[in-house]
């Protein structure tokens, strides 16, 4: 057949190196590039190597591969990276997340985005040619161009650019109808004509009906009379007394005429005429009264009273002058009343500061460390405490100082501990041989915190090598120490063991060498006085079935044609009527629990050449799924030819109503035979109990 896989010819005997050869397995007629497929569940088959640009789809029949130039059955094609097109320079892209582009020319021309069609550089793409237009344009919303050409039809908003400006407006006469129309008048304020924007107010109107224009207000003069005007739209109030031009008003002050004396209720002094060079104030006589206070003497003041207001002159005291003058008044000191003369001040320093004029300011500063301060007439210097930064008065301490005549020394033993920082004290400053033993606290070692987890190989350990202190890693002592221990023989009534207790990272325990021997004994062996006994071991039952008559295909399971060797009666050793049988499942019921060695040999052949064939054994420990515990697999070089199977397991059966097991053939070629007979061991099981 063509295009088949299969065994190169070797001649009449294959050879294990020729059946195992990489380069001994081809196709018929295969080439480069070819495609292998599995043609059906037992075959595999050879596919060309396609033309070049075609691509791999399932055929029309769904049963194999087929190279095809077209596409059709693909519904969805999703990729992160998708690009499609003619080549680089000409394709949809699809990488960028919510967007698709459009390549044209070696450019990104328009890209496809949530709610927008639009081009992927401003101003860069015509929509049509000025050959090739689209036919209609159809848009819900607002169409913005820099221009248009050709007639427009519908609404449009905007500003024609171009547009031809008309000379003559038709205006439609209307005379009577009563509605308020806006007045049109020239935008932006232009008074000078031109073309120009037209605009309207809804609060400047005109009705035709009535003839009347209506507005908030005007500017500049208004000639004509106000037909229907009767009163101001706001009053005027006249010395208290609102005006609204409807109706004559009475203005009226302490007498019938504005001539008359003005009382102060009414803003006015309550008199006619007032003192030549006064003030004006009020006395006891009440706030209603205002007098005129004369002030025409030079020095004269006006000055605040229990009685009010009255107008004084200052008198002298002792050693004061006083000189009046028009608007002026002059206070001085008498030349008698004993000026400083001169002030001279010295300091340790031997620098003077000096002033000879009537008064004179002195400042007296403290220098570094020193403070002045003063009260009353007292002037004190005190001296700063002093600080890291800045001079000062200090005390020192006695525990650590001396002072004697004004010098501060170190005391002779030196400045107690509690005055030295932790870890102040580095090792360039210790003697290389100044501690010793006596130097060390007796809780040196115990006084630390005890590790009990955590311990790392990397950990480091002092110990004294010949005098000489040295360290130590923690794997090499746990390695090497044991090779210090003297060797002894074992005393299994006293001696113990060290081991993990809790795994690899448990704690390290003992336990003695019997309890020890106990603890590890079990099935088939038995612990006494600290020593291990095995028990006798061999084979407790054995049985043999084999298949009586021979089948081709796959069998899952075998599950006919089944017996016991009992043609001589060697095959069932102690098998207490065999193991339970029933549509190929074996089952433990007679032979109870253990440990079984479970052996499957098939004998098959007399089929084509290069056929191979699987013979399993599988086994269920719930009764009812089972599962595939060995294999082998063979096949035979011409059809002619025979091949042993054979596949072996130890299976632990500890139900005897869970624990099954049964044996399957399978990708046994239609041509191949199982061979079987009820005399001979062909094909057969062999079911050794281990005691």
């Amino acid at each position: 057949m063509a295009n088949e896989f299969k065994h190169v010819a070797v001649g009449t005997e294959l050879t294990q190196a020729e059946y195992e050869s990489t380069a001994s397995h081809v196709l018929d007629s295969q080439a480069a590039g070819d495609i292998i497929y599995a043609s059906s569940t037992s075959q595999l088959s050879r596919l060309g190597i396609g033309t070049a640009g075609k691509i791999l789809q399932v055929n029309s029949g769904a049963s194999a591969p087929e190279w095809t130039a077209t596409v059709t059955g693909v519904t969805s094609v999703l990729n992160t990276s998708l690009v499609i097109g003619r080549d680089s320079d000409n394709d949809i892209d699809f990488a960028t997340d919510n967007t698709i582009l459009f390549r044209a020319s070696g450019a990104d021309q328009i890209k496809l985005i949530d709610g927008a069609l639009a081009p992927v550089s401003d101003n860069d793409v015509d929509l049509g040619t000025s050959s090739l237009e689209f036919k209609d344009a159809f848009f819900d919303g607002t169409v913005t161009a820099d221009a248009f050409a050709g007639p427009l039809t519908g609404d449009v908003t905007g500003t024609a650019d171009v547009a031809t400006v008309a000379t003559t407006v038709t205006i439609t006469d209307n005379e009577s109808t009563n509605e308020d129309n806006a007045i049109i008048f020239t935008a932006g304020g232009d008074v000078d004509g031109g073309n120009i924007g037209l605009e309207s107010d809804g609060t400047l109107t005109y009705n035709p009906s009535t003839g009347k224009i209506t507005a908030t207000g005007f500017i500049g003069a208004l000639t004509g009379n106000a037909d229907t005007a009767t009163a101001l739209a706001t009053a005027r109030a006249i010395n208290g007394v609102n005006f609204d031009g409807s109706a004559a008003i009475t203005i009226t002050a302490a007498g019938s005429t504005l001539s008359d004396t003005v009382p102060v209720s009414k803003g006015g002094t309550n008199a006619t005429s007032l003192a030549d060079k006064a003030v004006l104030i009020t006395q006891d006589s009440g706030t209603d009264t205002v007098a005129a206070a004369a002030m025409s003497t030079n020095g004269q003041l006006l000055i605040g009273g229990t009685s009010g207001p009255a107008v004084g002159t200052l008198t002298a005291g002792s050693n004061v002058t006083i000189t009046n003058a028009d608007g002026e008044i002059t206070i001085a000191a008498a030349s008698s009343s004993g000026d400083i003369t001169g002030v001279t001040l010295t300091g340790d320093d031997s620098n003077t500061a000096s002033d000879t004029a009537g008064s004179a300011d002195f400042t007296i500063a403290g220098g570094s460390g020193l403070t002045t301060s003063v009260s009353g007439t007292t002037l004190t210097v005190a001296g700063d405490n002093a600080s890291t930064s800045a001079k000062g008065v200090a005390q020192f301490s006695s525990d650590n100082f001396a002072a004697s005549s004004g010098t501060i020394t170190i005391k002779d033993g030196g400045i107690v501990t509690a005055e030295l920082a932790a870890d102040a004290v580095t090792s360039a400053k210790i003697a290389d041989d100044a501690i010793s033993e006596e130097h060390l606290a007796d809780d040196v070692i115990s006084a630390q915190t005890e590790i009990t987890s955590g311990l790392a190989a990397a950990d480091e350990l002092l110990y004294s090598d010949g005098g000489t202190l040295k360290k130590v890693g923690l794997d090499n002592f746990v390695e090497l120490s044991p090779q210090l221990a003297t060797e002894d023989a074992v005393a299994v009534a006293s001696d113990y063991l060290l081991f993990l207790d809790g795994g690899a990272t448990g704690n390290m325990n003992k336990e003695s060498v019997a309890d020890f021997v106990s603890a590890i004994a079990g099935t088939n062996l038995t612990a006494s006085s600290g020593q291990l006994s095995a028990a006798a071991g061999g084979i407790a039952k054995a049985v043999i079935y084999r298949l009586t008559s021979s089948f081709t295909g796959d069998a899952d399971p075998i599950a006919s044609n089944l017996e016991k060797d009992d043609t001589r009666g060697d095959s069932t050793l102690g098998d207490d009527e065999g193991l339970g049988l029933s549509s190929g499942v074996f089952t433990f019921a007679n032979t109870g629990t253990g440990t079984y060695l479970i052996q499957a040999h098939a004998f098959f052949g007399s089929g084509a050449a290069d056929a191979e064939t699987n013979l399993m054994i599988e086994v269920a420990t719930d009764g009812s799924t089972f599962e595939q515990a060995s294999t082998s697999q063979g096949s035979v070089y011409n059809s002619s030819a025979r091949s042993m199977l054979t596949a072996s397991y130890l299976f632990q059966v500890t139900n005897t109503t869970n624990d099954k097991v049964q044996f399957k053939i399978s990708g046994n070629s239609g041509s191949n035979t199982i061979f079987g007979d009820t005399n001979i061991n062909y094909t057969y099981f062999t079911f050794i109990k281990l005691a």
